[in-house]
């Protein structure tokens, strides 16, 4: 299965649901979400690196690109923590 194929499904899952998402939107919630996961972690666990376990994960060749989402996680955590948990709790 191609990543656009998968992309193709999840546009045609939202579309049925009339939910306005894109695949790509959810990887880099994801991806947000994840990092501040493994940055939590790392605090215990001090051999973790978590951007490069984000690189793994999302499958990035270059590591400044999986960088772009420290910027993200900078601005303001706790707008993009309420907005997930607003979102999970929606979902629910």
């Amino acid at each position: 299965m191609t990543p656009r194929r998968v992309g193709a499904m999840f546009k045609a899952a939202a579309d049925g649901a009339g939910v306005p998402a894109t695949f790509h939107a959810l990887r880099h919630t994801f991806a947000v979400a994840m990092l501040r996961f493994l940055q939590r972690e790392a605090q215990t666990h001090p051999d973790l690196n978590p951007l490069l376990a984000l690189q793994v994960l999302m499958g990035h060749a270059d590591l400044a690109t999986t960088a772009i989402y420290l910027r993200v996680v900078a601005t303001d955590l706790s707008i993009i923590e309420s907005s997930v948990d607003d979102l999970y709790a929606a979902l629910l």
